[in-house]
């Protein structure tokens, strides 16, 4: 990953205090980095685990309104349709029996696509995340799969469909990346795990260590 040479920006601590009873942990990383891959492994291995999207199924339904959305020049216009989404999401983790929640990207994901379109937007949505935290569910743990924009690249090309919202340049890639280092040196509890040169096998198995024992067994 690229070294940023520059001081970080931060992002104000918060927390709604999590006291539902449950530990969510939000898989993270960009396109073709494997994260299916891993929440079916986990859907499949754990009968007591629930795994969801960050925002409900029907949101994500249209491709016409994920077409608006991300090809929207204005990136708080889905930064704000995706945390919306996000506040339903907390709803149906409420009501939820399973203890422990795996999630497909998290209220993260959205502030990472509206950062790396624009930084200014960092502290809007910081200010807006304050306003409604008590109707969001922070992650417990976020997990951030990494790998070179090359490796995402190769994979993206091998899937059947989708292609067409996975067509980050360069530099949007690596800028995304970089809001999850900003995570991190916040105060967030992010861990990263690298994917490059590794099995789909190896990589579900660091994920569920993490799970398991809160900590993978090889970290990047």
């Amino acid at each position: 990953m690229r070294e940023c040479l520059y001081e970080m920006p931060r992002i104000p601590l918060m927390t709604n205090g999590n006291d539902d009873g449950k530990t969510v942990y939000a898989l993270e990383g960009l396109n073709g980095v494997g994260k299916s891959t891993v929440i079916n492994s986990i859907t499949s291995d754990y009968d007591d685990i629930r795994t969801i999207y960050s925002v409900p199924d029907v949101m994500l339904s249209s491709s016409e309104i994920k077409h608006f959305v991300l090809e929207n020049e204005e990136p708080l216009l889905g930064a704000f349709f995706y945390l919306s989404g996000t506040m339903a999401a907390a709803g149906q983790i409420k009501d939820m029996d399973e203890k422990t929640v795996v999630m497909d990207r998290s209220l993260w994901s959205t502030l990472a696509a509206a950062y790396s379109k624009d930084e200014t937007t960092l502290p809007v949505l910081a200010g807006t995340l304050e306003l409604v935290k008590d109707k969001v569910r922070f992650p417990d743990k976020i997990i951030v799969l990494r790998a070179t924009f090359e490796s995402c690249l190769e994979r993206i090309g091998k899937k059947s469909s989708g292609q067409e919202f996975d067509k980050d340049t360069e530099e949007i890639f690596y800028k995304k990346y970089r809001f999850y280092d900003i995570l991190k040196e916040s105060g967030y509890p992010v861990v990263f795990v690298d994917t490059d040169g590794k099995s789909a096998e190896e990589v579900c198995g660091m994920v569920k260590d993490i799970i398991d024992t809160g900590e993978p067994s090889v970290l990047s």
